[in-house]
């Protein structure tokens, strides 16, 4: 417990002071370097005031020169950490290649619906929602090419693209899916179904349409969310990366989509990725974020945050405010 708290710490002096948490040690040993030789400067300094100095001892000059020294040091340790990183990450957040291939992938099931433009012209007076794709899939004999018209003309296709670019790396193996619950009056009367009925289709359609072999995780309790609570799926997101593991998935290995869900769901997402540091992608559907070039089909991008800029900006903020306030 002490030994997370003095880390945490460490991370914070070493933002502070212009370097990242990765060299917390410098920061720790030039900060108690600067503490140790302040107070020899002072000794020297107070020496010559009070005509006590002895220039011909050397222990006189060491008093006087540490801390400049130590200046010095400090200086071009983060002269050499600040042009280190402005090479390497011109944007604290960035979002225009590829993610890389993940062993497992976390996404919004939306409820379903098919865009009447992008039907075939045999289909083009046909709209499925729910009930349409459901049935569709329960059937003993499916009629796959009529239900994959209607998949690459719905709003599920953007997280069927999400997953497709793990599963042609050969990495993915698991898929967590978090779904909606139903939205019900004060009655406890049902107002609109949620997309946690479409989760056996969805398991049925990777399966055996797509013959993608992977496991599909839905837990009712913890992964079927409402669909305007941040608090919600910011916990439904927690439990996939806590219980990764049981699946034989390290929670490094997985990333999440945030497209696919309502606003508040992809805010829940995000703050919590954001917070913890996990990786997190997007699922464009019309244009590509660097050039804003049309999109053939839903493509996804991986988000990379460079969080040293940030967090040093927040903590440099934060103390801004706390002067500011006294």
């Amino acid at each position: 417990m002490m030994r997370n708290v003095f880390r945490q710490l460490a991370d914070i002096l070493a933002t502070l002071i212009g370097l990242n948490a990765n060299q917390r040690i410098i920061a720790v040993l030039l900060t108690v370097a600067g503490i140790i030789t302040l107070d020899w400067f002072s000794n020297g300094s107070l020496a010559i005031i009070t005509g006590n100095a002895d220039v011909h001892q050397f222990g006189f000059w060491l008093q006087i020169l540490a801390l400049p020294a130590v200046l010095i040091l400090f200086y071009f340790v983060t002269r050499a950490f600040y042009f280190a990183t402005k090479e390497q990450n011109v944007q604290p957040i960035s979002a225009n290649i590829p993610p890389s291939p993940h062993r497992g992938v976390i996404i919004f099931l939306s409820t379903f619906h098919t865009f009447t433009n992008k039907l075939p012209p045999a289909r083009e007076n046909e709209v499925w929602q729910d009930k349409d794709i459901i049935d569709a899939l329960e059937r003993d004999v499916v009629d796959w090419p009529g239900v994959m018209d209607h998949i690459q003309a719905s709003n599920m296709q953007t997280p069927l693209e999400a997953v497709r670019h793990h599963y042609d790396s050969g990495a993915l193996r698991t898929i967590w899916v978090l779904a909606t619950d139903d939205a019900k009056n004060e009655q406890g009367e049902v107002m609109r179904r949620g997309s946690r009925h479409l989760v056996p289709a969805f398991r049925r359609l990777i399966r055996e349409g797509f013959g993608w072999n992977v496991e599909i995780i839905y837990e009712k309790n913890s992964m079927s969310i409402p669909a305007y609570n941040v608090q919600a799926v910011f916990e439904a997101v927690q439990h996939v990366y806590e219980t990764a593991p049981r699946y034989g998935i390290h929670p490094r290995s997985v990333i999440a989509d945030i497209t696919g869900g309502t606003v508040t769901m992809s805010a829940g997402m995000t703050l919590y990725c954001a917070l913890t540091q996990r990786p997190m992608q997007y699922t464009a559907t019309q244009v590509e974020p660097a050039q804003g070039k049309p999109l053939d089909a839903p493509t996804p991008f991986g988000i990379h945050i460079n969080y040293q800029p940030i967090q040093r900006n927040v903590l440099r903020q934060l103390l801004s405010e706390g002067v500011s306030s006294t």
